[in-house]
């Protein structure tokens, strides 16, 4: 299937019940980018979840910070190096994340579509069709990897920058609360 198509059937999901903030974000981890109207549904559907809000500065951002490659070949070494483009995006990235974990709700829907996705599979009758089942319950638990990998990038990057003892503190709380959240 092209992609495209493949959009226009998740987006068809969630039109179909506009008002579901579940169908949204499994809309949005599908294609991985920010639709145009983004803002105006959020506020429409869930606007005190800050996961949309994370979802967003990870896509928007993820181009902005990456890997280094090693120089050495042989090079073992176990520190990750980040390469930023723009350390101003950087650095608002981080304020937003900052301000998305004030948010007093944070929900990516996973467990809720899972659930979903899971009573309508017809019940098991032989052993194919309870593999079918449980492959599906378990690929339902991979969602939006993303976020967390995008997140944790930005602030290894931000670490890596630290100049003071107060930023890498600041950094640090982020880390944190991120952790107990994703």
């Amino acid at each position: 299937e092209h992609e495209g198509d493949l959009e226009k059937r998740w987006r068809a999901l969630h039109l179909e019940e506009p008002e579901n903030p579940a169908y949204y974000s499994f809309y949005l981890q599908k294609v991985n980018k920010i639709p145009e109207d983004f803002e105006r549904v959020v506020q429409s559907i869930d606007p005190e979840n800050g996961w949309f809000h994370f979802f967003r500065i990870t896509v928007e951002s993820k181009e902005n910070v990456s890997r280094k490659r090693k120089k050495k070949k042989g090079d073992f070494s176990d520190a990750i190096k980040y390469e930023v483009k723009d350390e101003k995006i950087l650095d608002k990235s981080i304020t937003e994340l900052e301000a998305a974990l004030k948010f007093p709700k944070f929900n990516s829907y996973t467990r809720e579509l899972s659930e979903e996705k899971f009573e309508v599979i017809p019940r098991p009758v032989d052993y194919q069709s309870n593999l079918n089942k449980v492959f599906t319950l378990g690929r339902s638990f991979v969602a939006a990897p993303s976020v967390k990998m995008y997140s944790i990038r930005l602030l290894s990057a931000g670490l890596e920058r630290a100049q003071t003892k107060t930023e890498f503190e600041r950094l640090e709380t982020i880390a944190l609360a991120l952790m107990d959240l994703v």
